[in-house]
Parts: structure tokens; C-alpha cells; sequence
């Protein structure tokens, strides 16, 4: 195990992150924290559609003290939805 990284589950609306475009916010707004290593969204086995949950793996040393104080995040550029993003650290 590496202790240089860790590691956030992140749940959101599937319905709205959903594509390519959607889920560049996401990852933007993560990476304007720290040195995002991984982003892995966990898929239905039989459908291959998101489930609403994915994975961030921050280098520690890089990361922003404020992504482990803030559980709530809203993603900048997608206001007309629910950008709403729950973060929880493994």
C-alpha cells in the first residue's frame, strides 16, 4: 500500500454526469485540489452504465486541505443541474 496517496469515493447524479462533457467538470474542479493521480468511475457489471460512484487518488502531498474539510462540493458550469458531489475518504 502506498501512503502517499488517498483515496475519496464520490457519489453523484448519473443522470447528469452522464457524458464526456459532464464528467470534465468533475474532473477539473478535482484537479484544481491536487495532483488528482486517478479517476475511476465504477460501472454496472451487466450494462457497463455508471452507477453514481467514482474514485479520486490524490498524491497526499499535493492535496488541498480544503477537499478533506468540505464533504459537499458543487461543480462550477453545471449550476442548470444537480452538480451536487459527495465526497468521503477511504
Amino acid at each position: 500500500m502506498n501512503n502517499n496517496l488517498i483515496k475519496f469515493k464520490v457519489f453523484f447524479d448519473r443522470a447528469v454526469f452522464n457524458n464526456y462533457e459532464t464528467t470534465k467538470h468533475i474532473y477539473n474542479y478535482f484537479g484544481e485540489h491536487g495532483k488528482l493521480l486517478g479517476f475511476y468511475f465504477f460501472k454496472d457489471p451487466v450494462t457497463k452504465a455508471r452507477v453514481g460512484i467514482a474514485r479520486l487518488v490524490y498524491d497526499k502531498k499535493d492535496l488541498s486541505p480544503k477537499i478533506l474539510r468540505q464533504k459537499i462540493h458543487y461543480i462550477p458550469g453545471m449550476e442548470e443541474f444537480d452538480n451536487k458531489i459527495e465526497i468521503i475518504k477511504e
